[in-house]
């Protein structure tokens, strides 16, 4: 197998506890306990949970909004599982695909995940919901789509989406 170099991901709230390698279809994601622990230190929503006593009665708690930093939670690199596929440099589909995870990523997390490139010191304090629970890149394993489909069926990258819906 061949691999492409590795990209450092920003801001993605993996919920991971301890380190771990997970793969994503073509993507190894590697979490280090340094990538755990500056998760901490994410800016946070917040929250109000609602459960019961064991005598019935309704329990409210409430964790107040944290400001935090963004800062780099994970690394990835592209897997090759075939010869002829190679990261050569300046290809558009590695560089792509690398925009595309990040997207992916933000989609379901609800944080917008970067990679070090788009880092301008600008970045928003607000985070949206995430439309994943918080063990979703624990438990995803093989089920995870096939991100070069995507790209085959035209759902990748945005700039076609532009094209079909009738802006240029």
């Amino acid at each position: 197998m061949k691999y492409s170099r590795t990209f450092s991901l920003y801001n993605f709230d993996h919920g991971f506890d301890k380190p771990a390698t997970i793969r994503l279809n073509p993507f190894e994601i590697k979490i280090s306990q340094t990538n755990i622990n500056a998760t901490t230190k994410l800016s946070r929503r917040a929250t109000t949970n609602f459960t019961w006593s064991p005598q019935g009665k309704p329990i409210v708690s409430k964790t107040p909004a944290k400001v935090g930093r963004i800062l780099k939670t994970a690394t990835f690199r592209r897997i090759y599982s075939k010869p002829g596929d190679i990261d050569v440099p300046g290809n558009p589909l590695v560089s792509d695909e690398v925009g595309d995870l990040c997207l992916l990523l933000s989609f379901l997390t609800g944080r917008r995940v970067f990679q070090k490139a788009e880092l301008s010191g600008l970045e928003g304090g607000y985070d949206g919901e995430s439309v994943v629970g918080r063990n979703y890149f624990l438990t995803i394993g093989p089920n995870w789509p096939d991100v070069s489909l995507l790209h085959r069926e035209g759902m990748f990258p945005v700039r076609h989406v532009s094209r079909v819906m009738g802006d240029s």
